[in-house]
């Protein structure tokens, strides 16, 4: 989320890894969107978890699980998370629908309908540059940041166009595309988002206040 739907390079992991062992520290990684970076190379997943002394990764986002995450780590480090799950009232039972649900998300979206997702938001991007717009950022996986600030546009003109299509838009400009997203859903967003563009270029928004550097945020950091 923070590096707004990038891939963090695996050269830079790497460093970062060198760095923590000079000075003998721990690193963890907080895998929830891992599955989208390793879309394109599965073995990507071994090669970025190696670097780290536990990771965590998520079958919720993106995967779509309705609830569900894993830590991964040495056998004494997991014995060790145990224990202070059950000390803390953490503990579980009767896991195995959530278990199933994980697995059959796992199984079934990856890499494959991640891929889908992956090639949806760059369609996206290709439609909102053909517009006029611009992205605040290169699109990797399945997030969109459209430049608010740079357009002139307000992130509220969007998301009241887009609800008329039936479609719910975020903040900032930002887009996520899961896949269980319809073509009808996407040509409904690229619709309203043609509309608001139209309407401006025509002086239909009078209001031009509040247009600031929040309308430009992605993944929780500014431009």
């Amino acid at each position: 989320n923070t590096l707004g739907g990038t891939v963090l390079p695996l050269d830079e992991a790497q460093r970062i890894n060198g760095w923590a062992k000079q000075h003998n520290l721990k690193l963890h990684l907080d895998g929830a969107r891992l599955w989208n970076a390793a879309t394109e190379d599965p073995s990507l997943l071994m090669a970025y978890g190696k670097l780290f002394d536990s990771v965590s990764v998520c079958f919720s986002k993106g995967l779509g699980a309705p609830v569900g995450s894993v830590l991964v780590g040495s056998a004494p480090f997991i014995a060790r998370a145990k224990w202070i799950r059950k000390s803390i009232g953490g503990g579980m039972r009767q896991t195995g629908t959530l278990t199933a649900a994980a697995w059959a998300a796992l199984e079934e979206v990856f890499p494959g309908k991640l891929q889908q997702t992956h090639a949806i938001a760059k369609d996206i991007e290709a439609y909102i540059k053909e517009l006029g717009l611009k992205v605040s950022i290169p699109v990797e996986t399945n997030m969109v940041f459209i430049d608010l600030k740079e357009a002139g546009l307000k992130n509220e003109w969007i998301a009241e166009e887009a609800s008329k299509h039936g479609v719910t838009f975020g903040f900032a400009g930002r887009i996520v595309v899961h896949h269980q997203i319809c073509p009808e859903a996407v040509e409904g967003l690229k619709a309203a988002i043609k509309n608001v563009v139209e309407k401006k270029a025509a002086g239909g928004y009078s209001d031009q206040d509040g247009i600031d550097g929040r309308e430009s945020m992605y993944g929780g950091m500014k431009k």
